[in-house]
């Protein structure tokens, strides 16, 4: 496995979560919408942390 292999799930979970919070607003759930919103930030974060470490 490569070794930003990390990287892309990291990214590919985030736009998963950013999928579901445009669902879940749109769906007037605002309290659940944050909380994917937040999710999605966590795992940007954490795909940045680890494109820092492989530098």
């Amino acid at each position: 496995m490569k070794k930003n292999a990390n990287v892309i799930l990291y990214l590919f979970a985030a736009l998963c979560w950013i999928a579901a919070a445009f669902i879940t607003f749109s769906n007037k759930n605002v309290k659940l919408g944050i909380l994917y919103a937040v999710l999605a930030l966590m795992n940007l974060i954490l795909a940045y942390l680890s494109r820092r470490k492989l530098m």
